[in-house]
């Protein structure tokens, strides 16, 4: 064990600017998943970090395929034996204001240890460290029972259509690690209910409503105008809402700290900020009143309070609510929410607590899609292997545990969640910035070789066992 330990230490070391030059490469594609493009199926971005991504595993020597854009694969063994795969995803969410980031977001900056960038830790990271596992088996003649795959998505954080193309045309992975979580194993998610609500807004004070970029965000800017009834000439600046008026405009600059919509707890809402800010100053209409009520409940609680839904099982703990984007186009109001909901709720429940709850303001729910959560086998022998190798390697005593967050376990059979993320502390920044889905993100080098030698470690005892 420890003259394993050393070579995998020595590897880690040799290797470090190669697997940082990598994971820049990456982060400097920008891969934002869109599926209304031209470029099918999810735009250019996303073919070129598939392309950029397969190439570095083909130039490494490895056997690659393309599935249509939709997904690769880079692959070490025999295809006729059963694989075990490492998910990982190459598309990213939006960068929001460039002006929030201390670096440009894909820059892939490195500096004191740490890569700047969007993506570079959900998810690009993580495929560059499969790819040096397999760049380890491959050097040092490891015999394999199993084929042993890295697997690369392109709409992770939308509708993770690449996992159902993937699998409606090729045969599932035998064993699936997803590589988009921390440490050690998660076994079970929330499922993930997203919705729009509405609100007729035609013939009010309300000029336009832009707060939030993605449902799966905590939004942390929204600019709202609307007419000025009552021949306002001043109002105060807050924390969070700085106004400005022009003649017979008012227009409201609202801040909130960005967080992911899976732990919203803690974060300030921007769509909070500004309807908590109108009817404090009685900006808006009669019509407007109801509507915002609702809204500033909604957005200013994280639990489904606002709904009827609130609900937590023993499993995977509490129901989360995110309001996550709000905009006004052609006299309708948006509102767009991200639930994540335990294992033992659901869905039909959700929708009937929201349809009610919104009646009185004058909302009705348009469109819902109910993304049903999963429960692996707590007890299968790699959950407490890959739990007891983490350990092991750390010092800690951790256990599996559940999590609100969506990686594509909730989509593919044989799937459990695990790593490379380890909880370390993160550089000091605002509120709001340095994390998954935020301005600033950033990715710890120490980290990534921490997590590699798991991961390498990992792999090399499923190796030996029945999966």
């Amino acid at each position: 064990m420890d003259k394993l330990v050393e070579k995998i230490d020595a590897f880690i070391a040799e290797n470090e600017q190669n697997y940082i030059r990598d994971i820049q490469t990456l982060v400097r594609i920008k891969s934002i998943a869109d599926p209304n493009t031209d470029v099918k199926p999810f735009g250019q971005g996303c073919r070129d970090v598939l392309d950029t991504a397969l190439e570095m595993g083909k130039n490494m020597g490895f056997d690659t395929e393309n599935y249509e854009y939709y997904c690769g694969s880079v692959s070490i063994g025999d295809k006729n034996k059963k694989d075990i795969a490492i998910w990982s995803h190459l598309d990213v969410v939006p960068e929001g204001d460039e002006s929030d980031w201390a670096f440009p977001p894909y820059s892939g900056e490195f500096k004191d240890g740490y890569i700047f960038g969007r993506g570079c830790s959900d998810n690009k990271a993580a495929a560059v460290m499969a790819l040096y596992i397999l760049k380890f088996l491959k050097e040092n003649n490891i015999p394999l029972n199993y084929q042993i795959k890295l697997m690369l998505g392109c709409s992770e954080e939308t509708t993770m259509a690449d996992t159902k193309y993937y699998l409606e045309h090729y045969k599932p992975n035998d064993l699936a690690l997803i590589a988009d979580t921390d440490f050690p194993v998660c076994y079970a998610e929330k499922g993930i209910y997203e919705a729009n609500i509405e609100w007729n807004a035609e013939g009010t004070n309300l000029i336009s409503f832009d707060g939030g970029l993605a449902s799966n965000v905590v939004p942390d800017k929204a600019i709202v105008k609307l007419k000025n009834l009552n021949g306002i000439t001043s109002l105060p600046d807050t924390e969070w809402v700085t106004p400005s008026i022009d003649g017979d405009i008012i227009t409201l600059n609202c801040k909130g700290t960005s967080a992911h919509a899976a732990w919203p707890e803690g974060a300030q809402n921007a769509i909070s900020s500004a309807a908590s800010y109108l009817l404090a100053n009685n900006l808006l209409d009669d019509k407007l009143i109801p509507i915002f009520t609702f809204i500033e409940n909604a957005a200013g609680t994280c639990h489904g309070e606002a709904y009827g839904i609130a609900f937590e099982d023993e499993i995977t703990g509490i129901l989360t609510c995110n309001s996550g984007m709000l905009h006004l186009k052609d006299g309708v109001l948006t509102l767009n929410m991200n639930i994540r909901y335990p294992v033992s709720d659901t869905g039909e429940a959700i929708t009937s607590g929201i349809t009610n709850a919104v009646s009185a303001s004058g909302g009705k729910l348009v469109w819902f899609n109910d993304n049903k959560g999963f429960a692996f086998d707590k007890n299968h022998p790699a959950v407490s292997m890959l739990t007891d190798i983490y350990n092991e390697l750390t010092g800690e005593n951790k256990e599996p545990y559940t999590m609100g967050g969506g990686t594509y376990a909730r989509k593919l059979p044989n799937a459990i969640s695990f790593g490379p993320g380890l909880g370390w502390p993160k550089l000091p920044m605002a509120p709001g910035h340095g994390g998954a889905h935020q301005p600033d993100e950033h990715y710890s080098i120490a980290s990534f070789k921490m997590s590699l030698k798991i991961y390498i470690l990992s792999i090399l005892r499923l190796n030996e066992i029945e999966i």
